[in-house]
């Protein structure tokens, strides 16, 4: 299959990558989890690769940029991104979270329909057998009751901990510093001071406001 399409422009265009859009495909948690907190170590080989690869400044492959550029990335590597990094990683986690509960109700759901139907046809028929005392609509009724059981666990578990709201929560605040991060090197709004110290004081401040939920008007500042 051609990796191209050639519209009637004559400019080759690439194909746009088949994305699953059914929920068990695109929407799979990782069961063996995500950890909650993780700050990649800045001398690490891969960093550079991991910054580019997130949209942000890597000065390895910016072999032409400016000592003035240089300056503000090391000031941004040093006030904002641990600061980022920990709150992309507790978005991830808590989407896997809200993940895996949804796909355990979604399996408790389909398996309590399946025992009750089986056991209501066998009630019906003369097919429901029995070992001893117990027969199979009994033991299904018990599977049953075992499967809602750990479905009201989770349910819960998803209302107290509220994963969703804390996944959203955790991303907005990662936005909101992966645009303070773009406005500090454009030395817009505040950040047009020519004193390197103050304009480092108040990138600190203003991360501190984002991770307070105190940036005015909800934007950053």
């Amino acid at each position: 299959m051609a990796e191209n399409t050639v519209p009637s422009s004559g400019v080759p265009r690439p194909r746009t990558p088949f994305k699953p859009k059914y929920f068990f495909q695109n929407r799979r948690p990782t069961l063996r989890g995500v950890p909650r907190e993780v700050v990649p170590d800045q001398t690490a080989p891969g960093y550079q690769s991991l910054l580019a690869q997130e949209g942000f400044i890597a000065l390895s492959e910016w072999p032409q940029a400016s000592q003035a550029l240089r300056d503000d990335v090391r000031e941004l590597e040093q006030y904002l991104m641990p600061s980022f990094w920990r709150i992309d990683q507790q978005a991830r986690y808590y989407q896997n979270r809200h993940y895996l509960y949804q796909w355990i109700f979604i399996l408790a759901a389909f398996l309590t329909t399946a025992f009750s139907a089986i056991s209501v046809y066998l009630s019906g028929t003369s097919g429901d057998a029995a070992v001893g005392p117990v027969s199979m609509t009994g033991v299904l009724g018990v599977l049953a009751g075992i499967v809602s059981a750990m479905a009201a666990a989770v349910s819960f578990l998803n209302a107290s901990q509220t994963p969703q709201q804390n996944w959203f929560k955790a991303r907005a605040k990662a936005e909101s510093l992966r645009s303070l991060y773009f406005t500090f090197l454009a030395r817009r709004r505040t950040f047009d001071a020519d004193a390197g110290r103050e304009r480092s004081r108040l990138l600190g401040q203003a991360v501190l406001d984002v991770l307070r939920d105190q940036t005015k008007d909800g934007g950053t500042p």
